[in-house]
């Protein structure tokens, strides 16, 4: 077997696991996981590899892809219902963009949507974030970068201005990140030739109130759209709460050169 490489690729979740192989008269046995357990029992005389679930390098083809890694196990990551994941997307490799006419980008300004300060806030006036006009419109987009079972979004003007600068009309939609979905789903936000679909899963004409609590469908989410027409409306906070498991996670070793 010499020259030949074997790449592991792990759909336990907790636990170890053993790969031998045998030549003429040598065996090798690898395990990934399990460090506190005692080397496994093999008749005769071999060589045992103890590997840890952390010990992975793109540079190997190792990959990690929305798992907890510990000592003694792997899962799929796990969202906190009492965690506001908004400031989060960006270091879990997520973004956070506005539409204007020329595409979508990375407004300084959306950073008021998630400092956690009552006192400031995301403007909807100004000019047009959309090149689609009739009436002209703002876009947010939250990409998760992953899919997870998002349950609720919380969205707050500034106390100051609760009365005055609430948003009356204004849609969110989702979606699960399937590009082979695209131009099928029922909303679209379009751009200069080019869109983003979705599934609408609020679409408000009269709305009063300047807190807004809002319950999402039971399905895994990988992306969110926010849209309400240019108009004097404020969002001192958009929150997303999300609880359970990323609805997909996948494990790769690096690759193991067995000789």
């Amino acid at each position: 077997m010499r020259g030949k490489l074997l790449r592991l690729l792990s759909a336990a979740l907790v636990g170890s696991f053993c790969y031998g192989l045998a030549e003429v008269e040598a065996l090798t046995v690898y395990r990934i996981g399990g460090e506190e357990l005692p080397p496994p029992e093999v008749d005769g005389d071999f060589e045992f590899i103890q590997l840890a679930w952390a010990d992975v390098d793109e540079k190997q083809l190792g990959r990690i892809d929305l798992l907890e890694v510990a000592t003694h196990s792997i899962e799929p990551q796990r969202l906190d219902p009492t965690v506001n994941l908004t400031p989060l997307i960006r270091e879990r490799g997520g973004g956070i963009r506005s539409n204007n006419s020329y595409g979508w980008q990375s407004e300084a300004l959306l950073d008021f949507l998630m400092d956690g300060d009552l006192t400031t806030a995301y403007l909807g006036s100004g000019r047009s974030q959309s090149a689609d006009c009739s009436p002209c419109k703002k876009g947010i987009w939250f990409e998760l970068n992953g899919l997870f079972p998002i349950r609720r979004i919380k969205i707050s003007t500034t106390e100051r201005f609760a009365h005055q600068r609430f948003i009356e009309v204004f849609e969110i939609g989702t979606n699960d990140g399937d590009s082979r979905k695209k131009g099928t789903r029922e909303g679209q936000y379009h751009w200069r030739g080019a869109f983003l679909d979705y599934d609408v899963v609020f679409s408000v004409a009269h709305n009063l109130e300047p807190f807004l609590d809002l319950e999402l469908p039971d399905r895994p989410i990988a992306e969110i759209l926010f849209k309400a027409p240019v108009g004097n409306w404020e969002i001192a906070e958009f929150e997303i709460f999300g609880d359970g498991f990323a609805s997909q996670a996948s494990y790769v070793s690096n690759v193991i050169d067995l000789g």
